[in-house]
């Protein structure tokens, strides 16, 4: 099996994989990224192992390792060169779907984790939805973005809620609605009853007509 080794997001190197046993024999092959004391490590879901320190040879760091395949009961995902770093140790991987390529992880006991993450050359920070929940920090002598992970990838803050759509039966006219804003109010009619004193008067006066 083969694999990837990184840096800061960039892949440097290659690592392969052999079954021996009941152990794997690991072979690295890398580019130095700076003189130093450079450690390789393994990366799983959400957590960093320590594979060993690598050591400069022509052409670069170089690590021939054997691991007790009891220590690996699941394999990593990828490897990554870095150094520890007030308790943060390198790490890459994929949180809840996104793809964190360049990031640290601490380790906080009973509150979970706490997650580093480095804003690439290129492009948007990952879980940039999250930004809101993070923290300004400082690690590797770069400028990163701390979030805290009690139990994986805290809950986003609900947003307000929107309005819930108009029924189609309340856009529907009614007659009240009849008259519209814009058009001119309408003169009250005016009643054609006649008053009670002035129909009989007429009745009388048609009566004495008939009299002769």
């Amino acid at each position: 099996m083969e694999y990837g080794i990184y840096y800061q997001g960039g892949l440097l190197g290659t690592l392969t994989l052999e079954r021996e046993g009941l152990y794997y024999r690991l072979s690295a092959r890398s580019e130095e990224p700076g003189v130093g004391v450079w450690r390789l490590w393994a990366c799983f879901d959400t957590e960093s192992r320590l594979v060993g320190v690598c050591f400069p040879q022509t052409g670069g760091l170089h690590l021939e390792k054997r691991i007790s395949r009891h220590s690996w009961p699941i394999l990593p995902d990828c490897f990554v060169l870095g150094r520890e770093q007030e308790g943060f140790r390198p790490w890459r991987g994929i949180l809840e779907g996104v793809e964190v390529p360049d990031a640290m992880l601490r380790e906080e006991g009973a509150n979970g984790q706490t997650l580093a993450v480095f804003a690439p050359p290129e492009g948007a920070v990952p879980l940039a939805e999250y930004i809101g929940l993070m923290r300004e920090g400082r690690l590797d002598g770069r400028p990163c973005l701390l979030l805290a992970l009690p139990d994986g990838l805290p809950e986003l803050p609900e947003e307000e809620a929107l309005p819930a759509e108009v029924p189609e039966d309340a856009l529907k006219e009614t007659p009240q609605d009849a008259a519209r804003p814009d058009e001119a109010p309408q003169e009250e009619a005016v009643s054609s009853d006649v008053p009670p004193e002035s129909a009989s008067g007429a009745d009388g006066e048609a009566g004495s007509d008939r009299q002769v």
